[in-house]
């Protein structure tokens, strides 16, 4: 009797529903529409929302039609609460909060409220409990809302996130590929312009001749620097920065490093003295490279803020640790600059750039390699007297000293050659003024060079000829250093000819860059622009091993 009464009870909510269907619909988008900070007109069509309102109102039709227990979850209504999840899911990702949602599906309450009451005006009883059972179903359905935005905005937050991440490691490929092409290009014309500098100042000339090139080589240093200390910070934060971990001579290092800044320090009159205390090892193990650069820079900044007096570098051993000093006379640092001078960026004052020039980069990358050295770094100063930059450094147990020694004993011997044989290097090089100046650096040498113009002439060239070194620009047409360097090692290979040494020349100064050449077969790698001294020097070292 009790489900009978059910069931006409829900037929009868069925039919005024359907009868009114255009009415309650009406009001209901009425209602939905004057909902207050609704952005609805602002980012759906009405179409989208009529379409939205009659679909659910037409799946609680079939809930109404069928027989029930005033059992909210039967199959029906679910299919109305699945439909109803769909449409929060659209909402959420168009922006409405769950609340604005919410406030969607309660709207239809006052939608049906005067059809109820016009329908049921006869019978309390009977327009109680219908609005009873209509509040329920819609109350379920508006919590379905708030379960649904949350699973929704999950989702939506997981995406987000995912998309965040995938456009953070894009910008910086896109970074890094802009990096090495500016440096590429960059480097290039400066090859040409510190190669024509160095021939000219080996020439005959007057007094300010020699004047205006020093200053044109000082420009190309000056930009050079720029152009590395970009890099090196960029390749830090990109986590590209890979340090060496082998044998170095302390005093040796320290010694040429100072004797590098010599110059400087005395063309400014400036005092520049060096110590190293009897108990620090004579070789540790560390990044030589990085280590002079932590020391140039450290000197180098404390030379240009000085004015008179000196500069004075100290190494001492502290327990486990290397400590270096490197003390100035200069102006100093106020103190409210001490905490930020590591900084990208930042000078001692908002004047000092334009007087001494420089990025404000050099500390800020000193500090990342002492810190990814394992060390620490800091400053002390004092207005009007001078400052003192501390780092150090940790000391490898001797036993790993003793066996990257080892190690570096048990490497590759090459036959050694007399300096006084005439060796024959292959040189090639797209660019003429690169090729004129790199002939014009070996030309008074005792190696005879060829130079020819792209890959595939040097591989011509090597296949007819014997030679003990070859220098490879790695970008050339027809077939670049690369592809070269694999098709000369394939041909020693297949020929039984023993291993030429394979220079490869770039403007590229990414690690990436070196790796590819060592790869395709390059023994060596020389990054432009390159000095007449270096490349003398590593041409010397590879051809006589045994005396270098």
């Amino acid at each position: 009797m009790i489900m009978t009464q059910y069931r006409e009870f829900y037929l009868h909510l069925h039919q005024i529903s359907k009868n009114n269907k255009e009415k309650i619909m009406a009001t209901w988008i009425s209602n939905v529409l004057a909902l207050p900070n609704n952005p609805t007109l602002d980012r759906m069509r009405t179409e989208q929302l009529q379409a939205q309102i009659a679909g659910l109102f037409e799946s609680l039709l079939v809930a109404f039609q069928e027989d029930s227990e005033m059992e909210i979850h039967r199959r029906e209504l679910r299919e109305a609460q699945q439909f109803l999840q769909n449409i929060s899911a659209s909402r959420a990702k168009q922006g409405f909060t769950p609340t604005e949602t919410a406030m969607f599906v309660f709207s239809l309450k006052d939608a049906l409220l005067p059809v109820l009451q016009e329908s049921f005006a006869d019978d309390r009883e009977l327009l109680t409990k219908a609005v009873i059972s209509i509040n329920q179903m819609i109350d379920k359905l508006g919590l379905v809302t708030f379960e649904s935005f949350v699973a929704t905005r999950e989702k939506v937050i997981r995406d987000q996130s995912r998309n965040m991440v995938e456009l953070a490691e894009s910008a910086n490929r896109s970074k890094s590929f802009f990096l090495a092409s500016m440096s590429h290009e960059i480097r290039t014309p400066i090859h040409v312009i510190s190669g024509l500098g160095a021939l000219l100042a080996d020439s005959r000339l007057d007094e300010r001749q020699h004047e205006y090139v020093a200053t044109i080589n000082q420009a190309c240093e000056g930009l050079l620097g720029l152009i590395n200390d970009i890099l090196d910070l960029s390749k830090i934060e990109a986590g590209q920065f890979e340090l060496e971990d082998v044998p170095l001579a302390v005093r040796g290092l320290i010694a040429e490093t100072v004797g590098i800044l010599a110059l400087r320090a005395k063309d400014k009159h400036l005092q520049l003295d060096w110590q190293v205390d009897d108990d620090v090892p004579t070789t540790i193990l560390g990044d030589q490279d990085r280590l002079r650069q932590i020391l140039l820079n450290l000197l180098g900044n404390a030379i240009k803020f000085t004015e008179t007096g000196g500069v004075r570098l100290h190494a001492a051993r502290q327990g486990q640790e290397l400590l270096v000093s490197v003390t100035d006379t200069g102006g100093g640092i106020p103190q409210d600059r001490l905490e930020i001078i590591f900084s990208p960026y930042v000078q001692i004052d908002s004047g000092s750039g334009r007087k001494t020039g420089g990025t404000g980069l050099g500390l800020t990358i000193c500090r990342q390699l002492v810190e990814k050295m394992g060390g620490r770094i800091r400053v002390e100063s004092t207005l009007g007297k001078g400052s003192t930059f501390q780092f150090t450094l940790p000391v490898k147990a001797q036993a790993s000293l003793q066996l990257a020694e080892a190690k570096s004993a048990q490497g590759p011997t090459a036959t050694p050659r007399h300096e006084d044989r005439a060796a024959r290097i292959l040189l090639a090089e797209d660019e003429p003024a690169n090729r004129m100046i790199l002939k014009a650096f070996l030309k008074d040498t005792p190696w005879r060079t060829d130079a020819v113009k792209d890959g595939a002439e040097a591989f011509l060239q090597f296949t007819n000829e014997r030679y003990d070194l070859v220098l490879l620009d790695v970008e050339m047409p027809v077939m670049d250093g690369y592809a070269a360097a694999r098709a000369i090692r394939n041909w020693e290979q297949n020929n039984g000819q023993p291993r030429t040494p394979i220079v490869a020349l770039t403007a590229h100064a990414m690690r990436d860059h070196r790796e590819r050449s060592l790869e395709a077969g390059c023994d060596h790698h020389l990054t432009k622009p390159i000095r007449k001294e270096r490349l003398i020097q590593a041409i010397r070292e590879i051809l006589y091993p045994a005396t270098s």
